[in-house]
């Protein structure tokens, strides 16, 4: 739709960033998981979200290229940092932690990662219940 019509209108681009976050924090997770354990049935969280996260990439930078809107373009930016803030916590956790608790530190965050992804959907939920129009939800209703 936003490639289509050049716009994203008054559309967040949490989903898409969530999409895009979860796909590679569940596959780094899995890659991870399998290296300290040896397990080759991590490697499923692997295959199986690694597509997600590529496709979280295309729908994202579309997203950025097609934002017209300062105030979406300001949260897209928000989504970056908080990304980068908690990539590069986990990262330090990999570096400093005991193998096992950093282990256990990237799979709390891939589960709270997809707590956020399920609740992404809502970020424009104020702005629907204060003008009473759900265009700005990236679904339609």
């Amino acid at each position: 739709r936003f490639h289509k019509t050049g716009d994203t209108g008054d559309a967040d681009a949490a989903p898409f960033m969530s999409m895009l976050y979860g796909g590679f924090q569940w596959s780094l997770y899995g890659f991870f998981a399998f290296i300290v354990t040896g397990r080759s049935g991590f490697l499923v969280l692997v295959y199986s979200n690694i597509l997600g996260g590529t496709l979280g990439v295309c729908y994202v930078s579309e997203f950025h290229r097609n934002c017209r809107n300062k105030e979406a373009l300001r949260r897209l930016f928000f989504y970056y940092k908080v990304a980068a803030f908690f990539f590069c916590v986990q990262l330090l956790a990999i570096l400093f932690l005991e193998t096992q608790n950093a282990l256990f530190f990237c799979g709390l965050l891939s589960s709270v990662c997809s707590l956020i992804t399920a609740c992404s959907l809502l970020t424009t939920l104020p702005q629907v219940l204060r003008t009473r129009c759900s265009s700005s939800i990236n679904v339609p209703l």
